[in-house]
């Protein structure tokens, strides 16, 4: 493996190599590149531990940008093979998927042919080689970019749900402790100001970390079925036996006694709403001689037109958040406080 480079401009700090691949750190204009040239082996073993020793090598060095490009023996999706007798290992599509998504890679596509590697007779094919980099300025097609830049939030999005909400049961259980100490110093004879002031405001932040984890919850539920659905599998029979158990109506104590026939239940349910509903004989109210106000005919006109965009996107904004997310796995919250990408 051989790594090449032109000295105008370029320092070069340092280099490294390991077993699969060759590295070497820049530094230009100030800012540091580690570029590394790779050739993975074919076995799966092998292929791990250098994603492993890549990812810790990121972990070691996280001050600069990223270029990792070479033969990978290896796709991230089933589409980047084909041939007679192909079989890809879903295992291996999946974890070099979660390398590229961990060390937050952007793939740069290629530019002609669609495929890097043709076997001696054409029939097989793949895309084992790659372009990888780190960085977050993206250019290209309008519909690579948003892609791209979206594989780039998710990656930041899972640091921050790890970093940020796997704390949030921890979190609780100490405002919970902070609340009980408030309780045990008000109990004194002495109060001091202070106290009820921290009582107050630790009570205030435990219930928006437990409104936080109830979202969190609801989010994952959602995301839950969305994949799953109505597949024949545990978590499907679960929902379902539980729906039943809420929409289950068991025996009825009426002025008849216990009714706990399906058509007794029936006749005493709409027997007691026809009751409630059932317009009694007399006189009624009427709205005679009631001079209601008419808005004008320019109101009018003005009600009639067409929407305008900023009409719509102030009614996008006051939709609710949190709700289930659509086909592509993103809420509305997301579509609301990411609209400006």
């Amino acid at each position: 493996m051989l790594i090449f480079w032109k000295d105008n401009g370029v320092e070069v700090i340092s280099s490294f190599k390991g077993e699969g691949y060759l590295g070497v750190k820049f530094r230009v204009k100030n800012i540091f590149f580690y570029v590394i040239n790779v050739y993975s082996s074919c076995d799966i073993v092998k292929k791990t531990i250098l994603w492993r020793k890549l990812l810790e090598l990121k972990e070691l060095f996280d001050d600069g940008e990223w270029i990792i490009g070479g033969d990978f023996n290896a796709i991230k999706e089933s589409c980047e093979r084909k041939g007679r007798g192909v079989v890809s290992n879903s295992n291996e599509i999946k974890e070099f998927a979660d390398f590229i998504e961990r060390f937050r890679l952007v793939d740069l596509p290629c530019k002609g042919k669609k495929f890097t590697w043709y076997s001696g007779n054409g029939i097989s094919m793949s895309r084992i080689d790659r372009l990888l980099v780190s960085s977050f300025k993206v250019e290209g097609r309008g519909d690579y970019v948003l892609k791209q830049k979206l594989n780039l939030l998710k990656g930041r999005l899972k640091w921050w749900n790890k970093e940020v909400f796997s704390r949030v049961d921890l979190d609780i259980q100490e405002e919970v402790r902070d609340i009980n100490l408030g309780d045990d110093l008000l109990e004194a004879e002495d109060i001091q100001p202070d106290t009820v002031f921290n009582r107050k405001e630790a009570t205030s932040r435990f219930w928006t970390k437990l409104r936080i984890k109830e979202n969190m919850l609801v989010q994952k539920a959602n995301l839950k079925w969305l994949n799953e659905g109505d597949s024949n599998s545990g978590f499907f029979h679960k929902v379902m036996k539980e729906n039943r158990r809420i929409n289950y109506t068991g025996p009825i104590n009426s002025t008849k006694g216990m009714l706990d026939s399906v058509k007794e239940i029936k006749d005493h349910v709409v027997h007691y709403f026809t009751k409630k509903i059932e317009v009694e004989v007399g006189e009624t109210p009427t709205l005679e001689r009631i001079i209601f106000d008419r808005i004008s005919e320019e109101d009018k006109v003005w009600l009639e037109r067409p929407f305008q965009e900023v009409e719509i996107n102030e009614a996008l904004k006051c939709c609710g958040g949190a709700k289930s997310p659509g086909p592509d796995g993103y809420s509305f919250l997301f579509i609301k406080r990411c609209w400006f990408f």
